[in-house]
Parts: C-alpha cells; structure tokens; sequence
C-alpha cells in the first residue's frame, strides 16, 4: 500500500525525537543504472550519503527507528512493534492479515522523502493469513485498504477477547488506543496519521480518500481463462467481485514480460501475477524461481521500478500543481521569484525522467509499461508546454524592464535638456531677442508633452 503525498517544505522536519530514522537498504545490484539508482536511494546507503549528499533532488528513504531513549518515543516504538507482532482482520470483512516487516527491504514502513520536489510517499506492506489466501479473498481486501474515507473499515485485535490471556489483551488494547484512540481497533486513515504524526500539519495528500495498492500474488495455471483474467483486472484495478471489468490484453492495461509472469497497472494500482503448475510445487522438479518470485525478483527488482515509477508520476503532478496555480492565480513574481522557480523545475525534470533505466530487457519492458499506464511522458509533456508558457513570462518580463531602463533614460535626457534649455530661455527673454524666448518656450511645453505621453 502506498500514500503519495506533498510536503510543505517550510514546516517540514525532522527532528532527532521523530520515530522515523535513515534506512540502510538498497536496490539490487545492477538492476538500475547507476545515476537513476542514485535518485532512488543514495540516502539510504551509508556509502553513498557522504559520496552524493549535495544532490538535494535525490530520495531519503527512512524506516522506524528499533529503539528509543526518550520516554515518549520509546513509547510509540513500543505500540509500533506489537503492532507489527499482531494480525489485525478486517473488521467487516473478517479478512485475517499481518504485517510484512523486513527492513533490508521495501517490504516494510517506508517513508520515501524528497524536499527539493516537495514530495513524499509512506509504503506499508501487508500480507493475508493462509486461511484467506484465495483471489476472492484477495480483491476485496485490496478494495477495502484503499479506502481512507469514511468506508475505511476498522482493524480489529485476531483474538476472542474473552478467552485470550489478558497480558494478549491488554497489547491489543493499548496498540489500538494509542492509534485511534479507541480500543475496539483503528483504521488505516487514523493509523498513516499516526505514524506521521512526528510532520502534523506539513504534508498533504495528493488523493483524500484513496491510497495506491500494488499487489503480488500467486496462482495456479490451470485455473487460466476468461474468469481468472477479470479477477487480475479486478485486483490490479483495485475493483472487486461487483464491478464486471474489462480484461483483453489488447486494452493495454496488461503485460507479460514472461509467458508465466502477467502484470497490470492502473493509476490507481497495480499487480504482479506468476503462473504456476502443479510440478512446479514439487521441490525436486518445480521451478524455485517461481516459486521464490516474491521473495526474490519481485521485492529486489521489480517492486524498485514500481515505486519509482510512482515517485515520477507524483512528482511531476506535484510540479504541474505549482505551474498551474501561477497559471491560474496570476501571482505577481518578481522575475527573480520566477526564474529560480525555472531553474528549479528544470533541475527536476532532468532527474525526473528517464527513457531507460537498466540493461535488462525485462526491467525496461517492464518500467516502460507502468510509465505509459501511469501518464509519466504525459505529464512530463504538459510540464513543458507550461514551462514553454513561463519563459515566455519571463521574456516578456524582461523586455517590459528593458523599456522601463530605457524610458527612465529618455525622462533623464529629457530633464536634462528641459533644465538647459530654460536656462537659455531666460537669458534670452530678459535679453534683445524676446520673440525668440517666446519660441523656445513653446518648445519646451512639447518636449514635456512628449515626455509625458511616453510614460503613459
């Protein structure tokens, strides 16, 4: 699960207190090249930070801190890891699941944060219980845990409050109360504002109500037809058993980057499916990378490209939002304000987009695909053709100074020749030659004339 959102650079901290610290991950070896592996997660690779800390543009990526000094922050690492140890079922769904936390990984809380763009994004990973690991089961999780309005369902403690021992109890009560404030449970809105409680009031999320769910699955190939095609449209889609969805690959929304491995992507998810046979179970003739896709290529490679991919699309609406508010608001800039505006969008739209990004066929295929399903070159066109309007802006801007130095010459020279002249009136009247004087002064009436007319 992913919540995108934009940052209030100015309010924006944090502090040594914060529950979030650096995180000591990184991408693959040789999945991406380097400089875009860079953007991704050079501040989450401590032999990387010293090396590149000047690239202001580059992602932090930071994980919860595994202790605390401070009472009050040790406090919520506390109820952060009990609420990792814990299962948490849908309450209205009665859909068991827990908590994926594997901190070398992005399979686990990761807040991914970048000031210069002013974007940031929380990744939570969940995984269903054995006992509910069927599609059915799978798209109307999916639908539920998107939802942060007023349908988000309540998570409530995997336990029969009555017959467990109450030291179980009492962490199921105390985690629910210190995130939602109540202790029949929490929901997935309350708990994104808890865990980012440390930036109140600094971010803001692109979508109020919904949250971007990409999910991995696995499922039987013989199960294979119209049916299972739909049901991975609806989960890719985020849907579930009531919508009847479209599901030709011809609709574009869906990729193979291998016969047995079947992806799609909406704007509002996204999903990994591999394709199994039965011999594929058996340990001795089964296929381990099948089998191992999800621990393996999918959380080292494939879930990188996904949220990266995610990042550029989020930071360039982030950048289409400052672009048209100047363009709607007509702000009053000084031509300074607007050309580090210029110059700082054009910074990030050369670390923004990228035509290539590995020397694997697969890995191009595959972030090609989510960057046409995800409007990534649609977006990076309409930021040029706005950017094209704002140096235009600029350009008039700076011809309407030039004409402002070059009138503010003119006035001078004229004050100039008007004080001369006068002088040369006045000898002239109190002289010999008073028509003259007369002249001269009807002269200087047009040159103020002129004058004033210019500055008009």
């Amino acid at each position: 699960m992913m919540m995108p959102f934009s940052i209030d650079t100015a309010r924006w901290q944090r502090d040594e207190n914060s529950m979030w610290t650096p995180a000591e991950i990184k991408v693959e070896n040789d999945v991406l090249y380097s400089h875009i592996q860079d953007w991704m997660q050079a501040g989450a690779c401590s032999a990387n930070r010293e090396r590149i800390a000047h690239r202001a543009q580059n992602f932090d990526i930071f994980t919860v801190r595994a202790n605390a000094d401070d009472d009050t922050l040790k406090q919520r690492v506390s109820t952060f890891r009990k609420l990792l140890r814990e299962r948490w079922p849908l309450g209205n769904k009665s859909i068991d699941f827990a908590w994926v936390n594997k901190e070398a990984e992005l399979l686990s809380p990761k807040l991914l944060v970048n000031t210069y763009s002013g974007m940031g994004m929380l990744l939570l990973t969940f995984q269903m219980a054995p006992t509910h690991m069927t599609v059915e089961h799978l798209m109307d999780f999916n639908y539920a845990i998107h939802k942060i309005d007023r349908q988000a369902p309540l998570c409530v403690p995997a336990l029969d409050m009555d017959k467990a021992h109450p030291r179980q109890v009492e962490d199921y009560v105390q985690t629910a109360q210190a995130i939602s404030g109540d202790d029949a449970g929490w929901t997935l809105p309350q708990l994104t504002e808890w865990l980012l409680a440390d930036f109140d009031g600094a971010y803001h999320r692109f979508n109020e109500s919904r949250l971007h769910v990409f999910t991995y699955y696995r499922t039987d190939s013989s199960e294979a037809g119209k049916e299972s095609r739909k049901n991975f449209a609806r989960i890719f889609r985020v849907e579930n058993n009531n919508y009847d969805v479209r599901c030709d690959i011809a609709d574009g929304y869906t990729l193979h980057t291998f016969n047995n491995i079947q992806v799609g992507v909406t704007v509002q998810g996204g999903a990994m499916m591999t394709m199994t046979t039965a011999a594929d179970d058996d340990p001795k003739q089964g296929s381990n990378h099948l089998l191992n896709f999800g621990k393996t290529a999918f959380c080292k490679r494939y879930l990188w490209i996904y949220v990266m991919t995610l990042l550029q699309r989020y930071t360039l609406l982030r950048m289409t939002q400052e672009l048209t508010a100047i363009e709607l608001n007509h702000e009053d800039r000084s031509l300074a304000m607007l050309q580090q505006m210029v110059e700082r969008l054009t910074t990030l739209k050369v670390t923004t987009y990228f035509t290539d990004i590995s020397d694997f066929t697969q890995h191009n295929e595959f972030y090609a695909f989510c960057a046409e399903r995800l409007a990534v070159k649609t977006h990076f066109n309409e930021i040029n053709e706005k950017m094209e309007l704002l140096h235009t802006v600029i350009d008039g801007r700076k011809s309407e100074r030039e004409e402002q130095k070059n009138d503010r010459l003119t006035i001078i020279l004229a004050i100039l020749t008007v004080a001369s002249a006068t002088c040369d009136t006045i000898d002239v009247l109190s002289g010999e030659h008073p028509r003259m004087g007369i002249t001269m002064a009807i002269a200087l009436v047009a040159v103020l004339f002129y004058v004033w007319n210019k500055r008009k």
